[in-house]
């Protein structure tokens, strides 16, 4: 399974989606992302810190803990490759749904790997379908 920033940002950072985005996660014996999502994740986290929903103490907790986990192998990393960023293109192009150009990259992903994609995002959820991407959400 593909996960998107929004699952993976609920499962290190206590909002709403927190429970389901952890129960979710651990059941998957590796779940996926890509380079984007980490980035994006990071993004996330020091925008909460930033709007002071997060603090900077729990939030340099978050940082190393990801990336452990990420050097242990409990996440499967994708690189992105042109196919990924070739599909998102002709999604885009093609006028069928608004469509933002990161979601278009993590769900062109999900697409070309055969995964579903995980989110919490339901503008991305309602895309990827629409893509023929299965969805799951939280």
């Amino acid at each position: 399974m593909y996960v998107d920033t929004s699952v993976l940002t609920a499962y290190y950072v206590r909002e709403r989606g927190t429970p389901r985005a952890q129960a979710l996660l651990r059941s998957e014996p590796r779940p996926v992302l890509s380079r984007l999502t980490e980035v994006e994740l990071f993004s996330a986290i020091v925008r909460k810190v930033r709007e002071r929903s997060l603090s900077k103490s729990d939030a340099q907790e978050i940082f190393p803990l990801f990336r452990s986990q990420l050097a242990g192998g409990y996440f499967e990393r994708l690189a992105l490759g042109a196919q990924h960023y070739q599909l998102a293109a002709d999604w885009i192009e093609m006028l069928r749904s608004p469509l933002r150009p990161l979601d278009a990259l993590h769900i062109a992903v999900a697409s070309v790997e055969g995964l579903p994609i995980a989110t919490a995002d339901r503008k991305l959820a309602h895309a990827a379908k629409s893509f023929g991407v299965k969805v799951v959400t939280i």
